[in-house]
Order: C-alpha cells, then structure tokens, then sequence
C-alpha cells in the first residue's frame, strides 16, 4: 500500500513538475516574442531644420510631411532585443519664406519636398503589461537625403531652376518608442515616437554642404507577432 502511494506521489509530481516547467517556458518564449510592425504618420522639422529665417545659415525651411517606417525586433530575453528599421519621410518647403531674401522678388513654384531614406539597427528596451507593451530604442545607421528642387519666376520673367540634390550616405540616430496595445495574441496596434537627427552631407552641380536634420516623426500602424 505504501508503495502504490509512494508511486501514485511520485507520478504526480512528476507530471505537475512538468506542467510548471512547460507553462514557464511557453511564458518566457511569450515575452520574448519577436515582430514585425508597419506606420503611418507624420514628419515635422524641428532645430535647425525647422527654421525659417536665413538661407546663408542653412536653415531648412521644413515644415510638415508625411512618414512611414518598417521594424523588425527579435526580443533575446523578456525586456532586451535588437531591431533594424526602415523608413522614408518628407518635409515640405516653406517657399515663400525661403525666397523672401532672394533679390528681385521671385516666385517659388514646383517645389518639391525635403526627402530621406533610412535604415537603422541598435536596441530595444520593452516594458511588458496586461494591456500594453511599451518599447524603447536607440539606433544608429544611415540616410540619404535629397533637398528640395523648384522654380523660381522674377518679374521679368526670367526662369532659375534649382535640381534637388543627389542623395548623399549621412550617419544619423533615432532615439524613440513604441506603445504597443494588445489587440489579439498575434496583432497589436502601434503608436510610435521617433526623434531622429543627422547632419546630412548635401551635394548638387553648384556647391556641397551640411545641412543639420532633426526631424519629430509620430506615426500610428500595426504590429504582427512572431514566434
């Protein structure tokens, strides 16, 4: 009788000793759950880069634009991970304020916008809830940077063009954060923060100079979960 009990305590905590050990492990491989996230927002110029003031100071003139972004993070463990991430983003070109020095009063037409491309790595700090998950991250990597082209039109009707730039490699970093709200166990939507600065390397037929670059990204998206 002994024995059978002995037996009958030895099976069972055999089986809860794994149950425990499994239900651990299907946790830790939940926090450590790697994604892939796609946003939407917008850009706004600021510094230097969102003065209007001095075109001999290199002041940007940039306003408002749009952004998008795609990340890929592979936690290693329940709060650290690394990432790459993508983007592109636009600022538009304050015109008239950009021409309001020019001698002999010109218009501006066809402007196009400031444009950047990005690609950056480093790591991600996550802060797990209930409800939430909330990233950080500072990552570091390169962009490419075209300046604004247009038309300018005097009163005699005389014509300059000025061609955007040829897009130059600058390093630049993104300091940021995700807010990730839980919407099912493989989707979550994303409302991501991106400060991003670089003194990007401008060249066209006429001169090269360096343009100082920060920019306030805000975009709203998704996150599919992996693993």
């Amino acid at each position: 009788m002994c024995k059978k009990i002995f037996l009958l305590l030895l099976v069972s905590s055999s089986f809860i000793h794994l149950l425990v050990a499994q239900q651990h492990k299907d946790s830790l491989r939940a926090n450590k759950r790697s994604y892939i996230s796609l946003g939407l927002g917008i850009s706004r110029g600021v510094g230097k880069f969102g003065l209007s003031e001095s075109v001999s100071q290199r002041d940007g003139f940039a306003l408002t634009g749009l952004n998008m972004q795609l990340e890929r993070v592979v936690f290693g463990s329940h709060n650290a991970g690394f990432g790459l991430t993508a983007g592109r983003f636009t600022n538009a070109l304050d015109g008239d304020m950009y021409v309001s020095g020019f001698s002999g009063k010109p218009k501006i037409s066809d402007a196009k916008p400031w444009r950047t491309l990005y690609l950056m790595t480093g790591p991600y700090i996550t802060i797990p809830t209930r409800y939430i998950d909330i990233d950080f991250k500072c990552v570091g990597g390169f962009l490419f940077v075209k300046r604004p082209s247009f038309t300018l039109t005097y009163p005699d009707q005389s014509h300059s063009d000025y061609t955007s730039s040829s897009s130059q490699a600058s390093f630049g970093l993104n300091m940021g954060s995700n807010i990730r709200l839980k919407m099912s166990d493989k989707a979550q939507f994303k409302i991501g923060i991106d400060y991003i600065t670089s003194t990007a390397n401008i060249k066209d037929d006429n001169s090269s100079f360096k343009q100082k670059l920060n920019v306030f990204n805000v975009s709203w998206g998704f996150v599919f979960l992996m693993n």
